[in-house]
């Protein structure tokens, strides 16, 4: 019995990691682009760092290349408080060369449990789109 108890752990402890790993995607409206995002790590409570992956695309789901890097931060609402700035980054491929839309969020510290707020917004041409995604940490 302590075996079978120990098994039901295990698995959903894996589950439970694996369900952060699937695509999520963002719709930003305004500006007629789409995101698949995806957690690398986490989302935990600090002191581990999440890290999560942003690619964008236009309305041909092409791969889309942003004037500028998008503004990612989390808040937390009930609480009235956000965590430090976050680090965005462009991703490489096998060769050395950056990925078109590819972003590579880091520096992402969750500091308590609890519904958070992941914030994104982007500038185009065409203005400002902004998306937020509930994050609830355990």
């Amino acid at each position: 019995m302590k075996q079978l108890k120990w098994c039901f752990f295990v698995i959903s402890v894996l589950v439970s990691s694996l369900s952060f790993a699937e695509e999520k995607k963002l719709i930003f409206k305004e500006v007629s682009l789409t995101a698949k995002m995806v957690w690398e790590k986490g989302p935990g409570v600090s002191p581990a760092e999440s890290v999560l992956q942003l690619e964008f695309m236009n309305s041909e789901l092409m791969p889309f290349e942003l004037e500028n890097l998008p503004q990612v931060s989390i808040w937390m609402p009930d609480m009235g408080h956000g965590s430090g700035p976050t680090s965005v980054q462009r991703v490489l491929d096998e060769n050395g060369n950056i990925r078109v839309g590819v972003y590579k969020i880091r520096n992402i510290y969750f500091i308590m449990s609890g519904f958070w707020e992941l914030r994104v917004a982007v500038q185009s041409q065409s203005g400002t789109s902004k998306v937020v995604v509930p994050v609830e940490i355990y």
